[in-house]
């Protein structure tokens, strides 16, 4: 079942229990999924074609042993930065996840990790 902007509302509400949380790890097992891992649970993203979608879990259902090259990278970009903000733009299926982090000059950075 395809996800519409009225469902994807429903689940961007759910994703604000993750509001302020600090990210804990990034697994990328395949270039088409990710997980986000936080103190109270897990984001994955699943990029899939056909079946993209984010929802919730737990914890990560399948064993990480190697990294996708975009889970390295936001790894070491977002690794530790808490999540500020999850917003849905109006009714369309894109969700904005920012991040904020100090970096080690002790500048504010902010990162935005857009869902489409």
């Amino acid at each position: 079942m395809p996800v519409d902007g009225v469902i994807l509302r429903k689940i961007v509400t759910q994703l604000r229990s993750f509001h302020t949380e600090r990210l804990k790890q990034v697994y990328a097992p395949a270039k088409s999924r990710l997980y986000l891992i936080f103190s109270n649970g897990c984001i994955v993203v699943n990029a899939e074609p056909g079946v993209s979608a984010v929802y919730l879990l737990d914890w990560p259902r399948e064993a990480v042993d190697v990294l996708a090259p975009f889970g390295s990278f936001l790894r070491k970009k977002l690794k530790g930065a808490r999540l500020r903000e999850i917003r849905q733009r109006g009714t369309d299926r894109v969700v904005e996840l920012v991040f904020q982090k100090i970096e080690t000059s002790q500048e504010l950075a902010e990162y935005r990790l857009i869902l489409e």
